[in-house]
């Protein structure tokens, strides 16, 4: 049982993406995740990524600064760790490499709202890093948020409150379930996250219903 352990919990060092096994043993993939319950598998994940992050509280966010740039990028990973495919190929293929980025993880696996690290441990406290992040690159004139499905779920959450130019949100989680959240995220406090940002539909309904008030000013 232990080599089995062992196989289901490497991941690979360059992209942070679980690699639950080997090449060798893809014949007998889908009966080792019947054997080993998902549940079971996402805390020995979650044990892992609360190791790394307190061993290396910086990994969680990263500043990359282009001064031929006047665009700004907020790259939001996914739960996954990722950025949907390899993050460097992501930023490379598209272009993005060139352009001034942000690169936040959720080591925490908690739609970002256990924050990034033990100094910024809540939603407040990462948009208040990122505004510094704005004000320091003076170059800047453009601001984006990305990320895919959770890391989509953190784009739109933190470019409503930065008022961001543009959002792109690829396969977003709009709609949090708490229950499931409690069973596989790396922390079990759902109570800490509001109604308005468990549902990010009542959070933009309430910047439309404020629209018109600013638009007549």
């Amino acid at each position: 049982m232990n080599r089995i352990k062992s196989l289901l919990f490497r991941r690979g060092d360059m992209n942070g993406i679980d690699l639950f096994f080997p090449d060798r043993m893809k014949g007998i993939k889908s009966l080792l995740f019947q054997l080993v319950p998902t549940r079971y598998r996402a805390r020995k994940y979650n044990r892992q990524l609360r190791r790394e992050i307190e061993k290396h509280p910086d990994g969680a966010l990263i500043v990359w600064e282009r001064e031929n740039s006047c665009q700004l990028y907020y790259m939001f990973h996914g739960m996954a760790g990722g950025l949907g495919i390899q993050p460097l190929t992501v930023l490379r293929e598209s272009g993005l490499i060139h352009s001034n980025l942000v690169l936040l993880k959720d080591y925490y696996r908690f739609f970002y709202h256990a924050g990034l690290n033990r100094e910024i441990t809540d939603v407040d406290a990462i948009i208040a890093r990122l505004r510094r992040c704005r004000e320091e690159l003076r170059h800047v004139h453009q601001t984006f948020c990305c990320g895919p499905s959770s890391g989509g779920y953190a784009a739109i959450l933190f470019g409503h409150y930065l008022q961001v130019d543009v959002v792109y949100a690829f396969a977003p989680v709009t709609l949090i379930d708490l229950t499931d959240l409690k069973k596989y995220g790396g922390r079990t406090e759902v109570s800490r996250i509001t109604e308005q940002h468990r549902d990010l539909a009542r959070l933009l309904a309430q910047q439309s219903r404020r629209a018109p008030a600013s638009t007549s000013r």
